[in-house]
């Protein structure tokens, strides 16, 4: 699934509801909003703006200013950058963004490795300030020779801090390569690579940029209108939808003109790629719940478009009877909220919680991954005294891993609070209130609100 908008701040004055309705009735799904010189927007007013754009189902972002980058020495002026970048981040958490657009920085006369050490120190100063928010910080692809953060550098910076997400700007990348991006091919290179170097979790959905550009032997020049240059958005749409890749796609072009030529070419390269039906594929999911994406397998009962060969089985057996609630409709469910689950889940070791006959049926823990369980399952074998060896714990690094363990009727599942390389040393805490016989519930949320509240005082993130 692709969605498309634009970059930009509306007009002082202007009504909320109905910017944002036009903006679904042309088709858009997601807009960003372009905060590249200043802060014309407080913590409030970018709440307002984002409850009314979930409302629609508009997915936001904002594009920090252009001098907030990683890449200045100057401690004063390093200073005023890292502000502004966490200033942004926490506007970002105002508007319920997914993602905030930063530039990583210029190159100087600094050596690659002193580029990177610099960019790490900035961002162990900023983490403990907003890796806690639920906002991505999105490194952009640079465009120049003058510029830094090829893919290769942001991967390499994601690696070190999971806060960080690859922004695409596919001009950027057509205009460093040389013009290749102009087939289908070219672009699933790219995203063949993303998925070589990132968690999936990491890039989905995954947020990039367009535009035409012109460019020279030093990388873009300048940006122009869509369609007079040789970057197109069809092979694009092509290549993501044959990948199975959710991708939003914000036009950083001038031209109205331009973020409808290039949302046209989207759709029909979305509509050339989406293949036909066959006839042979059914849905899992029972109908009760309405899942944004559902979930097709075909006669061999293996999952569509996934990645990782799945097979699933007894997906009408009833786990929730009450409700009517399927084991597909579990699977769904788990696949639906992949991207919500899986940035906390990475690297954490699962103990299974598994109910075969549902939730009315017998219930049994299981650490050790079974042996029938599918080659690409990351195992964690991590050291038990109890019993003098090693328990090949499961972890869940993809959406595929949550659908298996679905599949496994694991209703529940009971993450570490520690990593798996540092199996000692927990990095969260759950605080579990359970209330004795006639505390009431009105209760118990008293007392959560009141651990909240300490918890947040000692200069903690907590989270209700």
């Amino acid at each position: 699934m692709i969605r498309f908008g634009y970059s930009g701040v509306p007009a002082d004055g202007t009504d909320d509801a109905e910017f944002l309705d036009g903006l679904v009735a042309q088709g858009h799904g997601a807009y960003e909003l372009a905060f590249v010189k200043d802060f014309p927007w407080n913590e409030k007013r970018c709440t307002v703006f984002g409850e009314a754009a979930a409302e629609r189902g508009v997915a936001l972002s904002i594009h920090a200013p252009y001098f907030a980058i990683l890449t200045v020495e100057d401690e004063d002026k390093r200073k005023q950058c890292l502000a502004a970048l966490e200033h942004t981040m926490k506007l970002g958490r105002a508007l319920g963004a997914h993602t905030v657009v930063a530039h990583t920085g210029h190159v100087g006369e600094r050596t690659a490795d002193q580029l990177h050490e610099l960019v790490a120190e900035g961002l162990n100063r900023l983490e403990p300030k907003i890796s806690a928010l639920g906002v991505a910080l999105g490194l952009e692809t640079s465009g120049t020779d003058r510029a830094f953060g090829s893919l290769g550098d942001i991967a390499l910076i994601a690696n070190r801090f999971s806060f960080v997400r690859p922004v695409i700007d596919w001009a950027h990348v057509h205009a460093k390569s040389g013009g290749a991006l102009v087939d289908k091919e070219a672009f699933r290179a790219v995203i063949d690579f993303l998925r070589s170097q990132f968690p999936g979790w990491a890039i989905d959905p995954l947020h990039t940029q367009f535009t035409d550009n012109e460019f020279g032997a030093h990388g873009e020049i300048r940006h122009i209108p869509y369609g007079t240059g040789s970057i197109k958005a069809g092979p694009l749409a092509e290549a993501a939808t044959e990948a199975g890749l959710r991708m939003i796609v914000i036009s950083e072009a001038k031209e109205t003109e331009s973020h409808a030529g290039i949302l046209a070419d989207l759709r029909s390269g979305e509509e050339t790629a989406r293949p036909e039906p066959n006839g042979e594929g059914r849905l899992i999911d029972s109908g009760v719940v309405e899942f944004p994406e559902q979930v097709l397998v075909d006669g061999a009962s293996m999952v569509v478009g996934l990645d990782r060969p799945l097979k699933v089985s007894n997906t009408d057996k009833k786990m929730f009877p009450d409700d009517g609630i399927t084991k597909g409709d579990l699977i769904s469910y788990y696949r639906s909220i992949a991207p919500l689950l899986l940035p906390h889940l990475a690297g954490r070791a699962l103990s299974m919680s598994r109910l075969p006959e549902g939730i009315s049926g017998h219930m049994f823990y299981e650490k050790q991954t079974p042996k029938h369980a599918p080659e690409w399952i990351v195992r964690a074998p991590i050291h038990s005294q109890h019993r003098g060896e090693p328990i090949e714990f499961v972890t869940a690094p993809h959406v595929e891993s949550l659908m298996w363990l679905a599949n496994m009727a694991c209703i529940e599942m009971h993450p570490w609070l520690s990593r798996v390389e540092r199996p000692d040393k927990p990095d969260f805490a759950i605080f579990d209130l359970d209330p004795m016989e006639g505390v009431t519930w009105d209760q118990v949320v008293y007392v959560a609100r009141l651990v909240n509240i300490a918890l947040e005082r000692l200069g903690l993130a907590a989270y209700l």
